[in-house]
């Protein structure tokens, strides 16, 4: 995905992409899954980089303030200076049809592409709509894919690791301290996942300095 591009077809990338099938990705890392498969269950789902003079914009908002507590999103100034003006930084809604249905939030940072947040409207959760973004970044973007999940010491994070891990993704990073969004807040102790399938993931140090550097405008000690 280009920064130039407004919005990504989910049917255009399977126009796009057909005449290279078969192709493949990892689901799991136990069963390959065909680009073809992924791209059927999706055409009428797209995602739509938004900036705050678009539609859409509002959606986006509400629902990172409703999906994340106030501590694991930045102030909404920054946010929106980053949707309109950061170059590494993608905003998207996700569409199916004409309806809103979720916001991917991602990076695309040296070496690897970072997912910071994933949300799906509440009338539209359990319909597979995460599974369904994620299957879908893993088939076309070209490299690794990082995000930040909580320590699995609840029944709720230990799910939401579990989701990931289904998704082809794998803890690969234990000791890491989220820098706070906000002054004076308190650093989160996380752990960073991995799905490497498209590629080889840069060393745990240098993904913790691009994150640290260009996410959330912190010096690594």
């Amino acid at each position: 995905m280009h920064s130039g591009e407004k919005r990504v077809s989910w049917r255009a990338e399977w126009e796009r992409y057909s005449s290279f099938l078969p192709v493949f990705c990892w689901r799991g890392g136990l069963e390959k899954v065909s680009l073809r498969r992924i791209m059927e269950k999706s055409k009428r789902m797209e995602l739509k980089k938004v900036r705050t003079s678009d539609k859409e914009y509002a959606f986006a908002e509400q629902l990172l303030q409703a999906a994340f507590p106030e501590d694991e999103y930045r102030d909404l100034a920054e946010q929106r200076r980053n949707t309109d003006c950061h170059p590494m930084f993608f905003n998207n809604v996700v569409l199916d049809g004409a309806a809103l249905v979720g916001i991917l939030a991602y990076w695309k940072l040296p070496g690897f592409y970072y997912i910071e947040h994933l949300a799906v409207a509440p009338e539209y959760r359990n319909g597979g709509y995460g599974r369904k973004v994620l299957d879908y970044v893993q088939a076309v973007w070209d490299a690794p894919v990082v995000l930040e999940v909580e320590l699995p010491e609840t029944d709720l994070s230990k799910r939401r690791i579990g989701f990931y891990e289904r998704a082809g993704y794998r803890v690969f990073c234990k000791d890491y301290l989220q820098p706070a969004y906000r002054p004076g807040g308190n650093p989160l102790p996380l752990h960073l996942m991995v799905n490497d399938s498209n590629g080889l993931v840069p060393d745990v140090e240098s993904v913790k300095k691009e994150l640290y550097v260009n996410v959330y405008n912190q010096r690594m000690e």
